[in-house]
């Protein structure tokens, strides 16, 4: 089956597919991605500067406090803890479930990149990390979740919080509405052998008084543990002052990091680029009974967050106190995670790989060495059925990434004998000609007329369409049993226009397929290419 290139994936950004295809591009703006494989010493000045490994592994043991490690696990954490040890971190907010797809698909590349540097390197040590970001305030990000119901079609839902605005995921409880929400989650997909299994792990996890990042950490922990997966929040890395070195460095020089990011920004627009984010005066939020505000400049001595000011020196002496109140954004989350990470690579998406484009200078800026930026693998899972519906279609999975209404166009066109659609198109013309000649005529006769003949033009083409329509129904009429065949791969391939490793949820695919089934296939996909969209069937 055709598999496309990860550069043809609907969204791709214009400085992904540039990462993709430009190597001099790869090389300027990530270089240490092209001696990531051949060369230990820029890796060993990578371990030799993490100086926070004591207060990495405290994280650690806090965010899993509660799971039981494996052998693996526990070997890993004693690792980092070790002067030469560096990580493979990949990451993801803690969403309802276990999020979307790629969330594992993210884990399981990091676990893979981790063996292959192994193997490339053999006097270093290599353990892979998830970045569980719980420091956002982003409930709607977390919260959705989507399946397949038993039609095949998209069933999404939200959990609903009552809690002030703002609140950080980190401080989120759930209450008894999860157990309903997973409840009709359950009812809505097709009865499967692993049903019950699914439920029991999630149950056990998603529960009221439970936090999002225990429950998802625990899931993560699942299916991952095995393979000596290691899982980190953001927020008991905040907590533990493990920030504070970029925390003081960006409050010190406000509008700095703007600043020295900026060149390169201006080029990538020049170069007619997409720019992920633009970096602001100063790129961190304040902390403030659980809720996260924005800080901004008021005045060349004033900044705000929320309905609190600052002065400059008030933010510099509550840096020094408590940096644990402040927590980085977007653009400067990155340099937060790898000033006491020793990160070897980042494995990330299309969206990660074009923030962190713009990222190489403010690396620089805080004297940090920027880790090489890998892919995660991506995949879209079949079963055998949906499998032999596709072969016997005859179409690329890409044939289906766009509304179906375009694919159901496309189909008829491609498998109608007849010619009428050109017939019709041509009737559009003469007919758009004769009253073009009629107009310059009637013009010269009497304008006033011009208006009712503008009419009879639009009311000439309606009743092409019209005919246009009927003629196209009649064909589906005939063709409804091939295009209910490909509504049933659309559905599956691209739910509610989305690419499903975007948009279905973890769960579903644990409650088909099964723990140890899911955890083979996400194996087997991560040893492949990560530049190739691959199509998985799962045994």
């Amino acid at each position: 089956m055709d598999e496309p290139g990860i550069a043809s994936l609907p969204g791709a950004s214009s400085l992904f597919t540039r990462f993709i295809g430009d190597p001099d591009f790869r090389t300027a703006r990530f270089p240490r991605n092209a001696s990531l494989m051949t060369a230990a010493a820029g890796l060993e000045e990578i371990a030799e500067r993490a100086s926070q490994r004591e207060g990495l592994q405290r994280a650690i043991a806090d965010t899993m406090a509660g799971l039981t490690l494996t052998a693996g696990q526990r070997e890993n954490l004693d690792r980092l803890g070790g002067p030469g040890s560096l990580a493979v971190v990949t990451g993801q907010q803690a969403g309802i479930f276990g999020g979307p797809l790629y969330t594992l698909l993210k884990a399981f590349s990091a676990i893979e990149q981790a063996r292959r540097l192994r193997e490339a390197h053999p006097g270093c040590e290599f353990v892979p990390v998830f970045w569980i970001e719980d420091n956002d305030h982003d409930r709607e990000e977390i919260s959705r979740v989507s399946v397949l119901d038993r039609q095949m079609q998209a069933f999404t839902r939200s959990l609903e919080w009552d809690v002030p605005a703002r609140s950080m995921v980190a401080v989120l409880r759930f209450d008894p509405s999860i157990a309903d929400l997973l409840q009709e989650l359950q009812k809505q997909m097709t009865p499967s052998d692993f049903g019950a299994e699914a439920a029991d792990i999630l149950q056990g996890l998603y529960r009221a008084g439970s936090s999002p990042t225990a429950a998802f950490a625990g899931l993560l922990h699942s299916l991952c543990a095995e393979d000596g997966l290691l899982l980190l929040s953001a927020a008991r890395s905040r907590e533990g002052g493990l920030f504070a070195s970029v925390i003081r460095r960006e409050l010190a020089e406000p509008s700095a990091t703007a600043a020295v990011m900026q060149p390169a920004l201006e080029q990538f627009q020049r170069e007619g680029l997409h720019i992920q984010a633009q970096a602001s005066e100063l790129n961190l939020f304040l902390i403030d009974e659980g809720r996260r505000h924005k800080l901004g400049r008021i005045d060349d001595a004033k900044f705000s967050a929320g309905d609190r000011t600052f002065s400059h020196a008030e933010l510099l002496a509550q840096a020094d106190k408590t940096p644990e109140i402040f927590t980085p954004n977007v653009l400067l989350r990155p340099l937060a995670q790898d000033s006491f990470l020793p990160t070897a690579a980042y494995v990330a998406g299309p969206g990660e790989i074009a923030y962190a484009a713009q990222l190489k200078e403010a690396y620089a800026r805080f004297d940090l060495p920027m880790p090489a930026y890998l892919l995660r693998h991506s995949a879209t899972f079949i079963d055998g059925k949906l499998k032999s519906l596709m072969e016997a279609a005859g179409l690329p999975p890409a044939a289906f990434w766009q509304n179906f209404e375009d694919v159901e166009r496309r189909f008829l066109a491609e498998n109608s004998a007849d010619n009428w659609p050109d017939l019709l198109n041509g009737a559009r013309d003469s007919v758009r000609s004769a009253f073009e000649a009629l107009s310059a005529d009637i013009h010269a006769l009497d304008p006033t007329l011009e208006a009712s003949l503008g009419r009879a033009a639009k009311t000439a083409a309606g009743q092409l369409d019209m005919i246009e329509g009927k003629i196209r129904k009649a064909q589906k009429r005939a063709a409804e049993s091939q295009l209910g065949r490909l509504r049933k791969i659309h559905a599956c391939l691209y739910p509610a226009n989305q690419l499903q490793e975007r948009s279905v949820s973890s769960y579903y695919f644990l409650h088909k397929y099964g723990l140890q089934s899911l955890r083979t296939a996400l194996r087997s996909i991560s040893r492949g290419s990560t530049t190739i969209h691959q199509i998985g069937v799962p045994d």
